[in-house]
């Protein structure tokens, strides 16, 4: 019965934490959409916009920790099919942290200024050193 008990207090604190994870990826979604489709736009404000986020991260580390001190894991049985799905939703996942990455830092690229110095050119707004530059 233990054995029972404790499983399923192992998996209801594992979705809890895949929960947690799925709720900031979509509380997330729509400033991400706003990113993509308005570049170089500055996002609304909104005070308490992002305050699920932070209690969502609280909520999914005090699962896990408390998962991993005093829940002892259950027998585990390998399966092929599982572990090249988890294998894949982790690659998506570093995929789209990566995008995001990616959007909000070319989103401010105009506003980065050039290494060499500026050119004389008025046109050039050159990042390499190109041929009408002295600097």
């Amino acid at each position: 019965m233990t054995d029972l008990k404790s499983r399923g207090l192992y998996l209801l604190l594992l979705l809890g934490q895949l929960t947690g994870a799925l709720f900031i990826i979509l509380d997330g979604l729509p400033e991400f959409r706003h990113l993509v489709v308005h570049p170089g736009e500055q996002l609304p404000f909104e005070p308490f916009d992002n305050l699920a986020a932070p209690i969502m991260v609280v909520m999914m580390q005090i699962a896990y920790w408390y998962r991993l001190r005093c829940v002892p894991l259950p027998s585990q049985r390998s399966n092929l099919i599982v572990s090249h799905l988890f294998l894949f939703l982790g690659r998506l996942a570093f995929i789209f942290g990566g995008s995001l990455f990616g959007v909000v830092f070319f989103r401010h690229l105009p506003e980065i200024k050039p290494i060499f110095g500026s050119c004389p050119d008025v046109g050039c707004n050159s990042w390499r050193r190109c041929s009408r530059c002295s600097a």
